[in-house]
């Protein structure tokens, strides 16, 4: 077989001479995430309980000056407390980590780990909801690197990111933080009466530890200047690598 038509990704061939993926000789797979505090300097990740946060987290929808962050999301607006307190019980009854996103004490937005596969290594961050007050924060990006560190440091091999094809804001999001592009998945779903096509992204564990390290860069103080202001953005961290 001619090695040039090979992908790339197969580094090994079997007796027959087919191309096989590479052998994973120690792998023991990863571990499900378990409810846990996850703290950095300006946000904090508190896994969501009903009783504790539900009045909170209307509250907080209910500060929206439109239902325009809802668009994408194949939940909201909610035109009661009932109705949003029976979708927070729903979602919390799935198979997720739901994570309420804090800063000064108080909570500011959701994101989630879902689909976790232990057996292959992979896990998805979904859910994420950023109120008017989080978003373009320093808070915003530190509660995504939160959760990435935990994704890695449970040995997952594979961290996924999906939104909606339409969605520009998420799929900027996901390549400034380091996602890969992976392609479409056409008429994948359909949201709200929508038909939706779903832009795929990854990243691996072999790439973590380099965006692991220029997000800290990004997110060190002295990367900001006395108005707050960035000295350096997260693309041009990764860059200096």
């Amino acid at each position: 077989m001619n090695k040039i038509l090979v992908p790339h990704l197969y580094t090994e061939f079997n007796p027959f001479g087919q191309p096989v993926g590479q052998l994973l000789e120690n792998w023991q797979g990863a571990t499900k995430p378990l409810p846990q505090l996850l703290n950095g300097q300006h946000s904090q990740l508190i896994p969501v309980s009903f009783e504790q946060h539900a009045d909170a987290l209307w509250a907080l929808v209910n500060q929206e000056p439109d239902a325009s962050c809802w668009t994408y999301l194949p939940y909201g607006p909610f035109a009661s407390q009932a109705l949003f307190n029976n979708w927070l019980q729903i979602i919390l009854a799935e198979d997720l980590l739901l994570y309420g996103i804090f800063t000064s004490g108080q909570i500011q937005g959701w994101c989630a780990l879902m689909r976790a596969d232990c057996k292959a290594g992979s896990i998805e961050i979904g859910h994420v909801y950023y109120s008017l007050g989080l978003r373009r924060t320093l808070a915003a990006t530190e509660a995504l690197f939160l959760l990435m560190q935990q994704v890695f440091a449970l040995d997952y091999r594979r961290c996924e990111w999906k939104c909606n094809d339409l969605n520009l804001p998420s799929k900027q999001a996901a390549l400034r933080l380091g996602f890969k592009y992976e392609g479409l998945f056409r008429q994948a779903t359909v949201v709200k009466g929508h038909n939706r096509n779903t832009a795929w992204f990854s990243m691996l564990d072999s790439e973590w530890p380099q965006y692991e390290h220029a997000l800290r860069r990004w997110l060190n103080p002295d990367n900001f200047d006395a108005a707050g202001q960035q000295k350096l953005s997260l693309q041009q961290c990764r860059n200096d690598l």
